[in-house]
This record gives structure tokens, sequence and C-alpha cells, in this order.
């Protein structure tokens, strides 16, 4: 899950940046959390992009929003 502010110190979101953090990609269905509180769903990939030494310095996502599909998925 990816969420936003306090809701975002969570055991589940500590070990997804700390695996991208360690050079690891995730790749699934993400949780969004909008800062107005909405609920969005992400498919797609998270890929840390290393330095020469492999130390993370940034992540680069690609993904499309699902938010639709989950809705229809729950309500079937």
């Amino acid at each position: 899950m990816l969420l936003g502010g306090s809701q975002a110190d969570t055991p589940v979101d500590r070990d997804f940046w700390g695996r991208l953090r360690r050079g690891e990609s995730s790749r699934g269905q993400y949780r969004l959390i909008g800062k107005n509180g909405d609920e969005s769903w992400l498919e797609g990939s998270f890929c840390p992009v290393l330095d020469g030494e492999g130390r993370t310095l940034k992540v680069v996502a690609l993904g499309v929003d699902v938010t639709t599909a989950k809705l229809e998925a729950v309500d079937h």
C-alpha cells in the first residue's frame, strides 16, 4: 500500500520503501490514498534507478489506474 501522511508509517509501507531503497523492484496492485482521503488503485511497477555503486538514486513508477475495475469487482 502507498499511503500519505501519518497513515504511511505502517510495517507494510516501511517494508515496501525499504526494498526499493535496497534496489529491489516491485510489481503489483497498489492502494493509493490522496491528500483528500480519496482511494484509488494503481497496477504497475516501481523500479529503483541505481548509481554506479548500487545505491538507489530515485524510483521510477509506471502504472495504470485500475480503480474502476477494483470497485466493480467488489460490487460483484
